[in-house]
């Protein structure tokens, strides 16, 4: 029996992202989460007197939580064509010898720094999940099993992890803001940023999405082989012949399906100008006459037979 159903490709179908929407993420199973990223201290710089403070409010932090979470800290080399460039502009535009001399030195230098050593850029980001059991689902062992649909519609899901993920992010912002560190909820459009840079980590990180989230007509990740579709039968209201009382289906309304499968079982007509010629051409030639028969050609012989002995016998 063939497929019907659509063809995704295969890196898409390893995506666990449903959807991003109202800055929360939906996952395959229904399961959503948010994601906030935080800012870092130096704890080698800080006294004594303020590790000891922030040790505290970091354990007061872990001890005040009720429910999970997760923090994760991504690296990447860091990009300074951007930084570079500005610089380049700074020195052509500087009127003053001795400050464009120095200006090409720092340049020079941050040139160096970079290709000597591997400068990493840190972004630590903090993750609230909201499992689909919250939703009244029983198990989510269906997701482990190949079923990947949504237990509920989008909005009814997002709607429910709100109501339990706004809590917890106001704490963790507050309990954050006791060590010292800047908290902030990534938006829609800088969630699709980051996961758009996960995915394509040889892009340019420096780089921005040129069009905001509802300018996209098409998705991001799409699947590079067309979906292929199967012709259903059709139904009497989509009979192939029509009663003299129907108006005649123009071509281009048809679905491409439905226009190949009355092709391929409508009657061919022959064009009037065709019948016409083929009839002219037979009145013109003369007929044939037909071939005779086995028993003609035997009565001939018999009588030519007949013939010649009844002249032998005459003579």
């Amino acid at each position: 029996m063939p497929f019907s159903g659509p063809l995704l490709g295969a890196s898409q179908s390893h995506l666990d992202i449903e959807d991003i929407r109202e800055d929360i993420v939906i996952l395959k199973d229904g399961s959503c989460c948010l994601i906030l990223q935080t800012t870092a201290i130096n704890f080698g710089l800080l006294s004594e007197k303020e590790q000891d403070a922030t040790i505290y409010a970091y354990a007061g932090l872990l001890n005040s939580l009720s429910f999970p979470m997760q923090i994760v800290i991504r690296s990447k080399r860091m990009d300074v064509s951007f930084y570079l460039d500005q610089l380049i502009q700074q020195e052509n535009r500087q009127p003053n010898p001795a400050f464009r001399e120095q200006i090409k030195k720092y340049r020079k230098f941050i040139e160096s720094l970079i290709k000597e050593n591997n400068v990493l850029d840190k972004k630590f980001y903090v993750v609230i999940p909201f499992h689909v059991t919250e939703l009244g689902v029983k198990s989510a062992t269906g997701a482990l099993f190949g079923k990947r649909s949504l237990p509920f519609p989008k909005e009814h899901i997002i709607e429910r992890a709100k109501t339990s993920l706004v809590p917890k992010r106001d704490h963790l912002i507050r309990q954050f803001t006791r060590i010292g560190l800047k908290v902030e909820q990534l938006t829609t459009q800088r969630l699709i940023e980051l996961f758009y840079y996960l995915y394509n980590p040889t892009e340019t990180g420096g780089l921005r999405l040129s069009k905001e989230v509802h300018e996209y007509t098409t998705p991001l990740v799409q699947p590079a082989v067309e979906p292929r579709h199967t012709a259903p039968p059709l139904t009497p209201s989509q009979g192939i012949e029509q009663s003299n009382g129907d108006q005649p289906i123009e071509e281009e309304t048809r679905p491409a399906w439905q226009r190949i499968a009355v092709a391929s079982v409508a009657p061919t007509e022959t064009p009037k100008s065709a019948v016409t010629q083929k009839t002219e051409t037979a009145t013109s030639q003369p007929k044939k006459k037909p071939e005779p028969t086995f028993r003609a050609i035997l009565e001939k012989k018999m009588k030519g037979e007949e013939a010649q002995s009844t002249g032998s016998q005459g003579t």
